[in-house]
């Protein structure tokens, strides 16, 4: 559905704009879902805008590092392009990245970050074209009591 004129934008248009905006969709598909962004835990205006604030610095921060890491993969070694699985690096990132910002020896800090980047570059997973899955509509209670956020 879109508010686009079809007198002006093709069936075949609208397809490549959506194509476009995909990699906004899934990003915000991993803020709900992964990140948890939507299970606030207070009332308060101040403290909801700070876990907001917080959740999209963490995930600027793990997208920021898996940019970078994406280069570092050895595609020649695998059959199928790979990229990095975006889920468990935010698992990660969440594991390591206040130890790292409060870790006030350098070396120590530089080994937790080449520890962080090491663990996201061992979960990689393959990019297959053209692949399509029914969808099991399971309708699972969002966010349940055991599973929190950590950050």
């Amino acid at each position: 559905m879109t508010n686009l004129e079809s007198d002006i934008f093709s069936t075949e248009d609208i397809n490549y704009i959506y194509q476009l905006r995909w990699g906004i969709e899934t990003s915000y598909a991993y803020l709900k879902e992964s990140m948890m962004i939507t299970n606030i835990s207070s009332s308060k205006d101040c403290i909801i805008k700070q876990e907001i604030y917080s959740q999209m610095m963490v995930y600027n921060i793990m997208q920021s590092i898996t940019n970078d890491l994406e280069n570092d993969i050895k595609q020649e070694n695998y059959k199928h392009p790979m990229k990095i699985n975006v889920n468990m690096a935010i698992g990660f990132v969440k594991r390591f990245l206040l130890k790292i910002l409060l870790e006030e020896n350098e070396e120590e800090r530089q080994k937790l970050s080449d520890l962080l980047f090491e663990n996201i570059l061992k979960n990689i997973v393959p990019i297959r074209k053209d692949r399509h899955y029914k969808r099991n509509n399971i309708h699972k209670n969002k966010h349940p009591i055991n599973k929190r956020k950590s950050i």
